[in-house]
């Protein structure tokens, strides 16, 4: 039951908030079902028979399956930390943009659940509905019809690639498709591969597929994007990751070549156009598709220490660009984003410690996952210079970012507008603790992200698990027919 609670809270509360809630009772509700969510998921991990739902009374193959694992798990914890300081953020928003928000949030929850292929395709347009949504709501319609058309198109995609899995394999159960996708030939392998490879790429915003994201994601004020833009594109990353996981390394291996040059040329693009932009929310943007493509080059690896890397930095990615969005919202709310350093530093630290994070300086959050990265790329030269070069880059565009905002005066600025307060919420002092907690934890305690590597990169233990939870789950909704 405390599964199916992970998936039906969330959308609870966004029916709840559709009520004309004042500020203050929405933070109470915000903390509630972070309270309930963050108890269910606990409870769960510590009693692993819990971890199945089977919905109705169906075959394994043809029913719908949930199942909550050592990657979900992370998934899900790092969705629902953020949760909480972009709900206190969001309180003053209305009641329709506080439904779709929650909306958005349970079709991530979901997507990090399901066991199936085509349910993940219906996790993935409830999430697109809810953040089409989210875009009308702030009248970006500009803005949401590049981002609505990219995503119709990826959809379209997705429908097909569904259809040729279930033509060649007759089912969607990533069980299933993980005991079968061998016997194949191989040309089919490829097309299944890389259709469904290039969908959950397009999302997470991979070379040269990321072109819909700066023009899309930074319309959306600097407090929503927080939640959205973060995990919005980790939606894409978890999926690869999972498909990779259940169709096994050998078919990656074969395209491994044309990934990890993707991710390199998104590593660089990215930190490119955070250079280039003058706005400090479309600079972060960019920081961000950067820091994607040295996910997904983790990915394209594939190895269990690749995995332990990518693990390590996800989490810290989340955690500190959540932390410099809320920041900027703090900043954007005082109407002056220039010549912070003269008259308030303490802001201007904040950043410094968040950016320098971000660009992995020792002993911050980054630092522990680019060293993991470092660690495996030693015996891939190519891989090990690239990642080494990008380290320093985003050293660089971390100071640029902060010169350029925060202590360059501006001289056309009026003296009104110079003494503007900004204060720092709450969501921003969250986030930079989180920070300085989980550089503590990973340096000390790095073994759960290995043990989530191992799971993933065996690939018939994961299956097997996968199979067997599936046939012999009890139904939730009817209990078994007695065939006596």
């Amino acid at each position: 039951m405390s599964l199916g609670l992970l998936l039906l809270l969330p959308a609870f509360f966004g029916i709840i908030h559709m009520k004309s809630w004042n500020p203050r009772e929405r933070i109470l509700l915000g903390f509630l079902l972070t309270s309930l969510l963050s108890f269910s998921l606990g409870f769960l991990w510590l009693h692993p028979e819990l971890r199945i739902l089977k919905v109705g009374n169906w075959p394994h193959f043809a029913g719908i399956v949930w199942i909550l694992d050592g990657l979900s798990f992370l998934f899900c914890s790092v969705a629902i930390l953020i949760y909480l300081p972009a709900s206190i953020a969001l309180r003053e928003q209305n009641s329709s943009f506080q439904f779709f928000f929650h909306l958005f949030f349970a079709a991530l929850l979901g997507a990090f659940l399901t066991a199936d292929i085509f349910n993940l395709f219906v996790m993935f347009e409830i999430f697109l509905l809810s953040s089409y949504a989210l875009f009308f709501g702030i009248k970006q319609l500009k803005e949401a019809s590049n981002f609505i058309w990219i995503n119709v198109f990826g959809s379209a995609v997705y429908l097909f690639a569904i259809s040729y899995i279930y033509q060649n394999l007759s089912t969607v159960n990533m069980s299933d498709i993980a005991m079968r996708f061998e016997q194949l030939p191989m040309d089919r392998q490829d097309i299944i591969f890389l259709t469904l490879s290039f969908v959950f790429l397009l999302k997470a915003g991979l070379f040269p597929l990321f072109v819909w994201m700066p023009q899309s994601y930074p319309a959306l004020p600097s407090s929503v994007l927080a939640f959205v833009g973060t995990l919005g594109t980790k939606l894409g990353l978890y999926a690869f990751i999972r498909w990779t996981s259940i169709v096994g390394g050998e078919v990656l291996a074969r395209h491994a070549d044309l990934f990890l040059s993707l991710a390199v040329m998104t590593i660089f693009l990215g930190a490119l156009g955070a250079m280039g932009k003058r706005s400090l929310r479309n600079s972060l943007a960019y920081l961000g598709i950067s820091h994607i493509g040295l996910l997904l080059l983790c990915a394209s690896v594939g190895t269990t220490n690749a995995l332990t890397a990518l693990l390590v930095y996800f989490v810290h990615d989340v955690i500190v660009m959540a932390g410099l969005f809320f920041l900027c919202d703090d900043i954007e709310s005082a109407r002056n984003n220039r010549s912070i350093f003269n008259r308030q530093s303490l802001v201007s630290y904040i950043f410094l410690i968040l950016i320098l994070a971000s660009a992995g300086i020792p002993p911050l959050s980054g630092f522990w996952g680019k060293l993991q990265i470092l660690k495996f790329s030693t015996q891939l030269p190519m891989i090990f210079i690239s990642v080494l070069v990008s380290a320093f880059l985003f050293v660089y565009i971390g100071l640029l970012i902060w010169s350029r905002y925060f202590v360059n005066i501006d001289d056309h600025s009026s003296d009104k507008a110079a003494g503007a307060k900004i204060g720092i919420s709450f969501p921003s002092f969250y986030c930079l603790a989180l920070s300085l907690a989980y550089a503590f934890l990973v340096s000390t305690q790095p073994t759960f992200f290995q043990f989530i590597a191992k799971e993933l990169s065996d690939q018939n233990l994961y299956s097997v698990r996968l199979h067997e939870a599936s046939i012999n789950s009890k139904s939730t909704s009817q209990p078994e027919l007695d065939n006596d």
